[in-house]
């Protein structure tokens, strides 16, 4: 199951920029979201299913995002939180990183 969520969010909720605090539901609907978000949709799809799941943050510098964000990454403070999903499966917590589809470019 954790990996058909996993699939199922990476794949088809596509990877585009949205505010950072959206509810896990208007990710679905919209079909869209940054990392917090896709990773928020995770996070809820596996607990509605009683696997044990939770955000995870990790600290990258802003020009990972000078690609995408083009000159506006200069706005952004130097060190920015990526946020991923955890799950917990076969007896320890496993990185799970949701946020390029198969389509992404970058």
């Amino acid at each position: 199951m954790a990996k058909a969520v996993f699939d199922y969010v990476r794949d088809e909720i596509i990877f585009g920029f949205d505010q950072y605090q959206v509810k896990a539901s208007d990710t679905l609907q919209k079909g869209y979201g940054m990392c917090s978000n896709k990773a928020l949709l995770m996070v809820t799809f596996l607990r509605h299913f009683q696997i044990p799941s939770r955000l995870a943050y990790i600290p990258i510098s802003r020009d990972f995002l000078k690609v995408p964000w083009g000159f506006w990454y200069l706005t952004m403070a130097k060190k920015i939180n990526h946020v991923i999903a955890e799950v917990y499966l076969n007896e320890g917590w496993i990185a799970v990183d949701l946020t390029l589809d198969e389509n992404s470019y970058f």
